[in-house]
């Protein structure tokens, strides 16, 4: 991933006590209720904090640059979430994405309690950049940039899944049974990918894990790598 969250996040020891936990959720819940501006990141809080040059660092490994990216669409909740079109300074190449899609901070003190208190950002941006290399590309989407620091501040910057013709729904959408077996298919294979695996019986870097080559389902709190030995 062109914009790792390593220097930001740190996984969970195994052996963390109750106690170290509990502490941990209330310093997240205490910087989550400040201003946004009070809990310095280096990197941007907000979409609208997010301009040109960051965009093209996130997408560095397309063959051309962004001239212009502007918002068509977002939605507010436990995240704050923008589409963004894009604007390239070539236009013969087929495969630059025309849109992204941006996952933030979440702008309401309330939101930003939740998803700080219970790991929710930090947990995305881990997984994005640990995880989701394990999975197909109809699994979830490719991800550009991750970044997650305190108090809830994230940002991920997100291919947009409607380009190659996903169609996304809201909770109080209504589907055909269709859709429901489709959805219930690739959740089952997301957890396919990871039935079983050594990363969550602790013996990541062990032959269980690496006996027979690495194994793409490992992940080690050691050093933050997938499908290597520790």
């Amino acid at each position: 991933m062109s914009t790792p969250t390593d220097h930001l996040v740190r996984p969970i020891v195994a052996g963390l006590s109750g106690t170290a936990r509990t502490g941990r959720a209330l310093v997240e819940a205490a910087a989550a209720v400040l201003p946004l501006a009070w809990v310095p990141t280096p990197f941007p809080r907000t979409a609208a904090d997010v301009d040109l040059d960051f965009l093209n660092r996130a997408l560095s490994r397309f063959p051309a640059r962004l001239v212009d990216a502007r918002p068509v669409g977002g939605t507010n909740g436990t995240t704050d979430r923008v589409r963004l079109e894009l604007a390239w300074n070539r236009d013969d190449l087929d495969d630059l994405p025309r849109h992204v899609f941006i996952k933030s901070t979440p702008s309401s003190a309330k939101n930003r309690t939740m998803v700080a208190a219970l790991a929710l950002a930090r947990n995305e941006a881990l997984f994005y950049e640990r995880a989701r290399s394990a999975l197909g590309p109809r699994i979830a989407p490719e991800c550009f940039a991750a970044h997650a620091g305190l108090g809830a501040r994230h940002l991920l910057v997100l291919e947009d899944i409607a380009d190659r013709g996903g169609d996304p729904m809201a909770l109080c959408d209504d589907i055909d049974a269709a859709y429901a077996r489709a959805m219930m298919a690739t959740l089952g294979e997301l957890h396919a990918a990871f039935w079983e695996s050594p990363r969550f019986r602790g013996t990541c870097g062990s032959s269980a894990a690496n006996g027979n080559g690495p194994d793409s389902r490992c992940c080690c709190a050691s050093s933050g790598r997938c499908g290597r030995s520790c």
